[in-house]
């Protein structure tokens, strides 16, 4: 993956890196847009981060994981290396939508995806559902 030689992941660069791992992300983001976009037409990164989480839950409810393994291993390189706002919008927008999910009685269940979890993504986890559940 072309970041792992860089310092920081910036908010800029996620985006591009979902579509590089799921290139119909695109039409489903273009789908999900107007839901989420501010009056001044901007976007936050924790958005992004929640719109990629519905995606992949709904690809793993129909048994689709491709690329799983690139899309954990960016995760956990967004909260390694992501910017202060990148890595706070991994966990607590991907990660924890994931483990929020998962609770909610619904056939998605942490057997989809617990296991795919980097180490990173794995401890915020733990805690997580440590202080939540």
């Amino acid at each position: 993956m072309f970041f792992e030689e860089k310092m920081k992941i910036s908010p800029s660069e996620v985006l591009p890196a979902f579509v590089d791992i799921y290139p119909d992300y695109r039409e489903h983001f273009i789908k999900e847009a107007d839901y989420w976009i501010d009056e001044k037409g901007a976007i936050s990164v924790h958005s992004l981060f929640s719109i990629f989480s519905s995606l992949v839950v709904e690809r793993f409810l129909l048994g689709e994981y491709e690329k799983s393994e690139e899309l954990f291993g960016f995760i956990d390189l967004a909260i390694k290396v992501g910017d202060k706002e990148v890595s706070n919008a991994a966990c607590t927008c991907f990660v924890e939508n994931l483990v929020n999910i998962a609770s909610t009685k619904t056939d998605f269940e942490l057997s989809h995806f617990w296991s795919l979890l980097g180490p990173l993504a794995t401890e915020f986890a733990d805690n997580y559902m440590a202080e939540n559940f």
